[in-house]
């Protein structure tokens, strides 16, 4: 989950195990496919072409969050979120999160709209990779048997 952007773009999103070499786990990550497997996107919001680093295509934010269609990850395991972004004018903050789908569980382990739910960076205009850490430790149970996020 992507939150507190004020005019900044990004591209080159990855979600990968964080030891070893894996592939990509977040569906279109580099928005070459448009914003499909992305939710959440206002129309303030839109897709940038020709103006991505690593590709044509990035995701433009002006304010607001963007979502990325959930995933399924192994549970006590560590991931790394990573992404390339720079902010249009000035400087802007980037709030990235990894949030359960099943919502109780997130709320009750402070994973979802709690200061400690996001990992948060300020923004240039340069363009730069960050990385944040998460580890998928909130047991899932009820409607979510599986670890998504």
């Amino acid at each position: 989950m992507i939150r507190y952007a004020i005019v900044m773009i990004f591209c080159g999103c990855f979600l990968t195990a964080a030891h070893g070499q894996t592939p990509n786990l977040l569906r279109n990550g580099s928005f070459e496919g448009s914003l499909l497997y992305w939710h959440n996107v206002d129309t303030q919001n839109w897709l940038a072409t020709s103006q991505g680093r690593n590709g044509d295509d990035a995701l433009k934010i002006r304010h607001g969050t963007a979502i990325s269609a959930p995933v399924i990850l192994e549970s006590n395991a560590e991931y790394t979120i990573s992404l390339w972004a720079r902010a249009i004018n000035g400087q802007a903050r980037l709030g990235v999160g990894l949030c359960p789908s099943a919502r109780e569980e997130a709320i009750n382990n402070r994973r979802l709209w709690t200061e400690g739910s996001t990992q948060v960076v300020t923004l240039d205009n340069q363009w730069r990779r960050y990385h944040f850490y998460w580890k998928a430790d909130v047991a899932q149970n009820g409607f979510w048997p599986w670890p998504h996020y």
